[in-house]
Protein backbone atom coordinates (compact mmCIF):
# COMPACT_ATOMS: atom_id res chain seq x y z
CA UNK A 1 0.00 0.00 0.00
CA UNK A 2 1.28 3.56 -1.13
CA UNK A 3 0.12 5.65 1.40
CA UNK A 4 3.02 7.35 2.77
CA UNK A 5 1.88 10.17 0.94
CA UNK A 6 -1.47 10.67 3.23
CA UNK A 7 1.44 11.61 6.42
CA UNK A 8 0.42 14.35 8.10
CA UNK A 9 3.98 15.52 7.19
CA UNK A 10 2.88 16.51 3.72
CA UNK A 11 -0.74 17.92 4.70
CA UNK A 12 1.36 21.36 3.46
CA UNK A 13 1.72 19.97 -0.15
CA UNK A 14 -0.63 20.26 -3.00
CA UNK A 15 0.11 17.43 -5.40
CA UNK A 16 1.82 18.06 -8.84
CA UNK A 17 0.16 16.59 -11.76
CA UNK A 18 1.87 14.97 -14.74
CA UNK A 19 1.97 16.60 -17.81
CA UNK A 20 0.14 14.12 -19.50
CA UNK A 21 -2.69 14.18 -17.05
CA UNK A 22 -5.88 15.59 -18.11
CA UNK A 23 -5.13 14.43 -22.08
CA UNK A 24 -6.24 10.98 -23.99
CA UNK A 25 -4.18 7.97 -23.23
CA UNK A 26 -4.70 4.67 -25.14
CA UNK A 27 -1.91 2.73 -22.97
CA UNK A 28 -2.15 4.13 -19.86
CA UNK A 29 0.28 2.12 -17.36
CA UNK A 30 -1.13 0.40 -14.86
CA UNK A 31 0.19 1.89 -11.94
CA UNK A 32 -0.11 0.46 -8.20
CA UNK A 33 -2.78 2.48 -6.33
CA UNK A 34 -1.05 5.42 -4.41
CA UNK A 35 2.24 5.09 -6.70
CA UNK A 36 0.80 8.81 -9.12
CA UNK A 37 -0.02 10.38 -6.02
CA UNK A 38 3.57 9.98 -4.49
CA UNK A 39 4.71 11.24 -7.74
CA UNK A 40 3.17 14.21 -7.75
CA UNK A 41 4.17 14.82 -4.40
CA UNK A 42 7.73 14.05 -5.74
CA UNK A 43 7.20 16.56 -8.27
CA UNK A 44 6.16 19.31 -5.84
CA UNK A 45 9.34 19.02 -4.08
CA UNK A 46 11.51 19.47 -7.02
CA UNK A 47 9.58 22.31 -8.65
CA UNK A 48 9.66 23.77 -5.04
CA UNK A 49 13.81 22.72 -4.27
CA UNK A 50 12.90 21.62 -0.88
CA UNK A 51 16.16 20.16 0.47
CA UNK A 52 14.56 18.61 3.46
CA UNK A 53 14.83 15.63 6.12
CA UNK A 54 11.11 14.74 4.94
CA UNK A 55 11.82 15.36 0.98
CA UNK A 56 14.99 12.31 1.77
CA UNK A 57 12.73 10.24 3.12
CA UNK A 58 10.55 10.28 0.63
CA UNK A 59 13.13 9.61 -1.81
CA UNK A 60 13.96 6.65 0.27
CA UNK A 61 10.08 5.49 -0.25
CA UNK A 62 9.81 5.89 -3.52
CA UNK A 63 13.37 4.14 -4.17
CA UNK A 64 12.56 0.55 -1.82
CA UNK A 65 10.21 -0.16 -5.16
CA UNK A 66 11.32 1.92 -8.12
CA UNK A 67 14.83 1.49 -7.58
CA UNK A 68 15.41 2.47 -11.23
CA UNK A 69 13.92 5.56 -11.52
CA UNK A 70 16.87 7.94 -12.55
CA UNK A 71 14.83 11.15 -11.43
CA UNK A 72 15.07 9.96 -7.96
CA UNK A 73 18.05 9.10 -7.47
CA UNK A 74 19.28 12.76 -9.15
CA UNK A 75 17.25 14.36 -6.63
CA UNK A 76 17.98 12.22 -3.88
CA UNK A 77 22.20 13.53 -4.47
CA UNK A 78 21.32 17.19 -4.19
CA UNK A 79 19.52 16.49 -1.24
CA UNK A 80 22.59 15.49 0.40
CA UNK A 81 24.56 18.14 -1.50
CA UNK A 82 22.28 20.54 0.10
CA UNK A 83 22.34 18.99 3.76
CA UNK A 84 23.30 22.00 5.87
CA UNK A 85 19.70 23.40 4.35
CA UNK A 86 18.15 20.59 6.78
CA UNK A 87 21.05 18.78 8.87
CA UNK A 88 23.63 21.03 10.67
CA UNK A 89 24.59 18.71 13.23
CA UNK A 90 26.63 16.44 11.07
CA UNK A 91 29.44 17.13 8.48
CA UNK A 92 29.31 15.75 4.75
CA UNK A 93 31.75 12.92 5.71
CA UNK A 94 29.26 11.29 7.91
CA UNK A 95 26.12 12.07 5.56
CA UNK A 96 28.03 9.94 2.52
CA UNK A 97 28.73 7.17 4.81
CA UNK A 98 25.45 6.90 5.70
CA UNK A 99 24.00 7.40 2.61
CA UNK A 100 26.53 4.61 1.12
CA UNK A 101 25.09 2.09 4.33
CA UNK A 102 21.78 2.59 2.69
CA UNK A 103 22.69 1.75 -0.35
CA UNK A 104 24.50 -1.44 0.57
CA UNK A 105 21.16 -3.47 0.39
CA UNK A 106 19.98 -1.91 -2.81
CA UNK A 107 23.47 -2.50 -4.61
CA UNK A 108 23.93 -6.32 -2.92
CA UNK A 109 19.96 -7.08 -4.22
CA UNK A 110 19.99 -5.03 -7.53
CA UNK A 111 23.81 -5.40 -9.12
CA UNK A 112 21.97 -4.98 -12.48
CA UNK A 113 20.71 -1.77 -11.41
CA UNK A 114 22.89 0.91 -13.25
CA UNK A 115 21.35 4.17 -11.09
CA UNK A 116 22.68 2.73 -7.70
CA UNK A 117 26.24 2.33 -8.93
CA UNK A 118 26.46 5.33 -10.53
CA UNK A 119 25.33 6.95 -7.02
CA UNK A 120 27.69 4.76 -4.94
CA UNK A 121 30.68 5.84 -7.73
CA UNK A 122 29.66 10.02 -6.78
CA UNK A 123 29.13 9.27 -3.02
CA UNK A 124 32.72 7.57 -2.85
CA UNK A 125 34.46 10.11 -4.92
CA UNK A 126 33.21 12.63 -2.28
CA UNK A 127 34.23 10.60 0.52
CA UNK A 128 37.72 10.03 -1.18
CA UNK A 129 38.15 13.49 -0.51
CA UNK A 130 36.82 14.14 2.95
CA UNK A 131 35.50 17.25 2.32
CA UNK A 132 32.25 18.76 3.84
CA UNK A 133 31.13 19.59 0.65
CA UNK A 134 29.19 17.01 -0.97
CA UNK A 135 28.71 17.51 -4.70
CA UNK A 136 25.90 16.47 -6.87
CA UNK A 137 27.43 15.64 -9.96
CA UNK A 138 30.14 13.59 -11.14
CA UNK A 139 31.84 16.23 -13.32
CA UNK A 140 31.89 18.53 -10.34
CA UNK A 141 33.75 16.22 -7.99
CA UNK A 142 36.24 15.27 -10.76
CA UNK A 143 37.33 19.38 -11.36
CA UNK A 144 38.48 19.26 -7.87
CA UNK A 145 42.21 19.10 -7.01
CA UNK A 146 43.88 14.91 -6.57
CA UNK A 147 46.12 16.63 -4.19
CA UNK A 148 42.73 16.63 -2.43
CA UNK A 149 41.97 13.17 -2.51
CA UNK A 150 42.98 11.81 1.76
CA UNK A 151 45.56 9.41 1.03
CA UNK A 152 45.57 8.08 4.56
CA UNK A 153 42.04 6.73 4.05
CA UNK A 154 41.74 5.35 0.69
CA UNK A 155 43.46 2.29 1.29
CA UNK A 156 40.63 1.28 4.17
CA UNK A 157 37.44 2.41 2.10
CA UNK A 158 38.50 1.06 -1.01
CA UNK A 159 38.83 -2.31 0.63
CA UNK A 160 35.55 -1.88 2.24
CA UNK A 161 34.17 -1.49 -1.21
CA UNK A 162 36.04 -4.47 -2.22
CA UNK A 163 34.30 -6.61 0.49
CA UNK A 164 31.02 -5.28 -0.54
CA UNK A 165 31.83 -6.30 -4.38
CA UNK A 166 32.29 -9.86 -2.93
CA UNK A 167 28.97 -9.97 -1.65
CA UNK A 168 27.50 -9.07 -4.40
CA UNK A 169 29.15 -11.41 -6.67
CA UNK A 170 28.36 -14.08 -3.51
CA UNK A 171 24.58 -13.24 -3.58
CA UNK A 172 24.41 -12.58 -7.33
CA UNK A 173 25.26 -12.66 -10.62
CA UNK A 174 29.05 -13.15 -10.76
CA UNK A 175 28.84 -11.89 -14.79
CA UNK A 176 26.73 -8.49 -14.05
CA UNK A 177 28.53 -5.99 -15.93
CA UNK A 178 27.98 -2.92 -13.72
CA UNK A 179 29.43 -5.10 -11.10
CA UNK A 180 32.86 -5.77 -12.65
CA UNK A 181 32.67 -1.51 -13.77
CA UNK A 182 33.17 -0.38 -10.46
CA UNK A 183 35.42 -2.40 -9.77
CA UNK A 184 37.30 -1.31 -12.48
CA UNK A 185 36.87 2.30 -12.16
CA UNK A 186 37.97 1.65 -8.27
CA UNK A 187 41.50 -0.01 -9.42
CA UNK A 188 41.78 2.46 -12.38
CA UNK A 189 41.14 5.70 -10.42
CA UNK A 190 42.60 5.26 -7.41
CA UNK A 191 45.65 2.72 -9.24
CA UNK A 192 43.95 0.23 -6.32
CA UNK A 193 45.62 -2.71 -7.76
CA UNK A 194 46.92 -4.21 -4.88
CA UNK A 195 45.65 -8.41 -4.74
CA UNK A 196 43.93 -7.73 -7.88
CA UNK A 197 45.46 -10.99 -9.78
CA UNK A 198 45.93 -13.06 -6.78
CA UNK A 199 41.97 -12.44 -5.98
CA UNK A 200 41.46 -13.31 -9.57
CA UNK A 201 43.35 -16.74 -9.43
CA UNK A 202 41.23 -17.67 -5.87
CA UNK A 203 38.14 -17.14 -8.12
CA UNK A 204 38.90 -19.87 -11.15
CA UNK A 205 39.30 -22.67 -8.38
CA UNK A 206 38.24 -21.97 -4.86
CA UNK A 207 38.65 -25.20 -3.38
CA UNK A 208 37.50 -24.42 -0.13
CA UNK A 209 33.95 -23.25 -1.64
CA UNK A 210 34.31 -25.53 -4.34
CA UNK A 211 33.34 -22.39 -6.63
CA UNK A 212 34.56 -23.03 -10.36
CA UNK A 213 34.76 -20.10 -12.19
CA UNK A 214 37.28 -20.87 -15.21
CA UNK A 215 34.22 -20.86 -17.51
CA UNK A 216 33.36 -17.00 -16.49
CA UNK A 217 34.36 -15.18 -19.54
CA UNK A 218 34.02 -11.73 -16.90
CA UNK A 219 37.03 -12.85 -14.90
CA UNK A 220 39.32 -13.19 -17.95
CA UNK A 221 38.18 -10.05 -19.12
CA UNK A 222 39.07 -8.86 -15.73
CA UNK A 223 43.03 -10.14 -16.27
CA UNK A 224 42.77 -8.12 -19.65
CA UNK A 225 42.43 -4.82 -17.90
CA UNK A 226 44.92 -5.51 -15.79
CA UNK A 227 46.96 -6.52 -18.61
CA UNK A 228 46.25 -2.77 -20.04
CA UNK A 229 48.73 -1.31 -17.19
CA UNK A 230 52.24 -1.45 -16.64
CA UNK A 231 52.69 -4.18 -14.25
CA UNK A 232 54.60 -2.27 -11.69
CA UNK A 233 51.51 -0.83 -11.22
CA UNK A 234 48.77 -3.79 -11.79
CA UNK A 235 51.29 -6.57 -10.02
CA UNK A 236 50.59 -8.81 -13.54
CA UNK A 237 52.77 -9.16 -16.61
CA UNK A 238 51.73 -11.24 -19.49
CA UNK A 239 53.47 -14.43 -18.69
CA UNK A 240 51.39 -14.68 -15.20
CA UNK A 241 48.74 -14.38 -17.14
CA UNK A 242 49.52 -17.02 -20.11
CA UNK A 243 50.68 -19.30 -17.39
CA UNK A 244 47.55 -19.24 -15.44
CA UNK A 245 45.41 -19.51 -18.47
CA UNK A 246 47.20 -22.68 -19.56
CA UNK A 247 46.93 -24.27 -16.02
CA UNK A 248 43.15 -23.50 -16.04
CA UNK A 249 42.95 -24.58 -19.98
CA UNK A 250 44.40 -27.84 -19.02
CA UNK A 251 41.97 -28.66 -16.02
CA UNK A 252 39.53 -27.82 -18.68
CA UNK A 253 40.60 -28.60 -22.06
CA UNK A 254 36.89 -28.32 -23.66
CA UNK A 255 35.80 -24.81 -21.79
CA UNK A 256 36.51 -22.09 -24.66
CA UNK A 257 37.18 -19.26 -21.84
CA UNK A 258 40.47 -19.43 -21.19
CA UNK A 259 41.29 -20.34 -24.99
CA UNK A 260 39.46 -17.15 -26.03
CA UNK A 261 41.93 -15.61 -23.28
CA UNK A 262 44.45 -17.20 -24.99
CA UNK A 263 44.05 -16.11 -28.34
CA UNK A 264 43.66 -12.55 -27.06
CA UNK A 265 47.38 -12.75 -25.54
CA UNK A 266 48.55 -13.30 -29.14
CA UNK A 267 47.49 -9.27 -30.06
CA UNK A 268 50.35 -8.12 -27.46
CA UNK A 269 52.88 -9.67 -30.38
CA UNK A 270 54.87 -11.07 -27.57
CA UNK A 271 57.46 -13.76 -29.41
CA UNK A 272 58.13 -15.50 -26.20
CA UNK A 273 54.78 -15.54 -24.99
CA UNK A 274 53.23 -16.46 -28.59
CA UNK A 275 55.99 -19.74 -28.80
CA UNK A 276 54.50 -20.95 -25.39
CA UNK A 277 50.60 -20.51 -26.67
CA UNK A 278 50.72 -22.02 -30.01
CA UNK A 279 52.84 -24.86 -28.62
CA UNK A 280 50.41 -25.71 -26.08
CA UNK A 281 47.94 -25.60 -28.77
CA UNK A 282 49.85 -27.94 -30.66
CA UNK A 283 50.71 -30.44 -27.59
CA UNK A 284 46.31 -29.91 -26.51
CA UNK A 285 45.70 -31.46 -30.43
CA UNK A 286 47.78 -34.28 -29.90
CA UNK A 287 46.59 -35.29 -26.70
CA UNK A 288 43.02 -34.39 -27.51
CA UNK A 289 42.65 -35.41 -31.06
CA UNK A 290 39.45 -33.65 -31.50
CA UNK A 291 40.17 -30.37 -29.67
CA UNK A 292 38.36 -27.30 -31.67
CA UNK A 293 39.04 -24.56 -29.50
CA UNK A 294 42.87 -25.49 -29.71
CA UNK A 295 42.76 -25.59 -33.27
CA UNK A 296 40.68 -22.31 -33.74
CA UNK A 297 43.46 -20.54 -31.77
CA UNK A 298 46.28 -21.99 -34.39
CA UNK A 299 43.78 -20.55 -37.09
CA UNK A 300 43.78 -17.20 -35.36
CA UNK A 301 47.21 -17.45 -35.44
CA UNK A 302 48.28 -18.94 -39.00
CA UNK A 303 45.80 -16.91 -40.95
CA UNK A 304 47.44 -13.81 -39.82
CA UNK A 305 50.90 -14.82 -41.33
CA UNK A 306 51.72 -14.22 -44.91
CA UNK A 307 53.38 -17.79 -46.22
CA UNK A 308 52.56 -20.56 -48.06
CA UNK A 309 53.65 -22.46 -45.14
CA UNK A 310 50.86 -20.65 -43.04
CA UNK A 311 48.30 -20.58 -45.66
CA UNK A 312 48.89 -24.49 -46.28
CA UNK A 313 48.16 -24.63 -41.97
CA UNK A 314 45.13 -22.55 -42.31
CA UNK A 315 43.20 -24.63 -44.91
CA UNK A 316 44.25 -27.77 -43.02
CA UNK A 317 42.98 -26.56 -39.84
CA UNK A 318 39.68 -25.28 -41.22
CA UNK A 319 39.15 -28.87 -43.03
CA UNK A 320 39.37 -29.90 -39.36
CA UNK A 321 37.46 -27.82 -37.52
CA UNK A 322 34.26 -28.54 -40.32
CA UNK A 323 34.97 -32.05 -39.14
CA UNK A 324 35.46 -31.48 -35.31
CA UNK A 325 33.75 -27.85 -33.96
CA UNK A 326 30.32 -28.94 -35.00
CA UNK A 327 28.38 -26.26 -33.82
CA UNK A 328 30.22 -23.78 -35.63
CA UNK A 329 30.73 -25.90 -38.75
CA UNK A 330 28.71 -23.44 -40.94
CA UNK A 331 30.99 -20.61 -39.97
CA UNK A 332 33.84 -22.73 -41.01
CA UNK A 333 32.29 -23.65 -43.96
CA UNK A 334 31.50 -19.60 -44.80
CA UNK A 335 35.51 -19.17 -44.30
CA UNK A 336 36.58 -22.29 -46.42
CA UNK A 337 34.49 -20.93 -49.23
CA UNK A 338 35.52 -17.03 -48.78
CA UNK A 339 39.44 -18.61 -49.07
CA UNK A 340 38.42 -20.89 -52.33
CA UNK A 341 37.49 -17.30 -53.52
CA UNK A 342 41.19 -15.83 -53.63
Amino acid sequence: KMEFYKKDIWKDIELTPSEDEGYPNFSAIAYPSGYTELMGLFRTIVITKEFSARALELTTYILSFAYGNDAIWSYRRDILANYKEWRDDIDGKKIIEEELEFCRPLTIANPKNYQVWYHRQLLFENLARCSDMIYSNLDEVLTLSKSKVNEENLIKLIQKEKELLEKVFQASDTRAYNTWNYRQWLCKRFSSFDGEFEWIKKQFVDVEEGIDHIQNNSYWNHIHFLLSFPSSKSGIDLKDAVDIAITMARKRLNNVAPWYFLQGCLKYQNEEITLQIINFAKETIKRTLINAHARALLYKYYSKLNTNEAKEETIKLINELIKFDINHKSYWVSIQESLKKE
